[in-house]
């Protein structure tokens, strides 16, 4: 059985990995690609990305903990 730090770990990686998806640009213009990697180099883009990767983590958290919850009745029911 997976610990919780590791539970913790994935939730974490997924969490930077959807923000990733989402922001990481993939432009086919060369002036918006070389406009996009000077706003990721600056601290305002780390910060925002940490903002970010928390939001996601209790999203990701939040129906990771709902599903159980939906896994817990579906036992219940079947043992009543």
């Amino acid at each position: 059985m997976t610990n919780i730090d590791d539970l913790q770990s994935l939730i974490d990686q997924q969490a930077a990995t959807e923000f990733d998806v989402k922001f990481d640009g993939d432009f086919d213009n060369a002036d918006a690609r070389i406009a996009y990697q000077a706003v990721k180099n600056t601290p305002e883009f780390k910060k925002f990305r940490d903002v970010m990767v928390r939001q996601y983590t209790k999203e990701i958290t939040s129906k990771f903990l709902t599903s159980i919850e939906g896994i817990k009745d579906l036992i219940k029911q079947a043992g009543e």
